[in-house]
C-alpha cells in the first residue's frame, strides 16, 4: 500500500495484523491526502480525534495507526486506532481520558489505555491470532476511592 507506506514510522505485524504506525511528523499531511483518505475510507474529523489524542496524551509513545483486515468487505478493511510504543515494541491500543469504576461509580480521570484484544472482542477476528494474550505491560488498577480493582487490564499514562 504504496499511499500509506510513505507517511509510516515503521509497518509492523502485530497480533495477526499487518499495522501501518504513523510518524508524528507526518500526522498534518496525511489529513490533506485526499487520494488516501478515500482509499482507506476515512475522513479527516476521524483522524483529528486519534492525532489530537496521541498528541495530548503521551506524544513519544502513541501513535496513530491503520491496522488492514483482508478478510472483512471492502468497506471495513481499513481501521484506524492508536499503538503503543515500549521499548521497541508496539501494541494495539484502545485510548479512554477517564474510566468507571463498576463497583463503587468513581470515575478514574486520566489517560488511559487498554489493549485491544480486551477492548473489541471481535477486533482480531479471522486473523491468525484470533485471541491474543494480554501484554504484561497492562496491569489491573485499583480504583483510588474503594480499592477495588478496575475491570480491565489498564495502563495510566500520566
Amino acid at each position: 500500500m504504496k499511499l500509506l507506506e510513505k507517511y509510516c514510522l515503521k509497518i509492523d505485524y502485530i497480533d495477526g495484523l499487518y499495522t501501518y504506525i504513523i510518524s508524528p511528523q507526518f500526522y498534518d499531511r496525511i489529513l490533506e491526502d485526499h487520494e488516501l483518505l478515500s482509499y482507506l475510507k476515512k475522513s479527516p474529523t476521524e483522524l483529528r480525534t486519534f492525532i489530537k489524542q496521541a498528541r495530548e496524551a503521551a506524544p513519544e509513545q502513541l501513535y496513530l495507526a491503520f491496522t488492514h483486515h483482508p478478510n472483512r468487505i471492502e468497506n471495513y478493511q481499513w481501521s484506524t486506532l492508536h499503538c503503543f510504543k515500549n521499548g521497541e515494541h508496539f501494541y494495539h491500543v484502545f485510548f479512554r481520558s477517564s474510566w468507571l469504576c463498576r463497583e463503587c461509580g468513581y470515575l478514574y480521570q486520566a489517560p488511559i489505555i487498554m489493549p485491544m484484544a480486551e477492548a473489541d472482542a471481535i477486533y482480531y477476528s479471522g486473523t491468525k491470532d484470533n485471541d491474543p494474550a494480554i501484554p504484561s505491560i497492562f496491569r489491573k488498577i485499583n480504583c483510588p476511592n474503594c480499592g477495588k480493582p478496575l475491570q480491565n487490564h489498564l495502563l495510566d499514562l500520566h
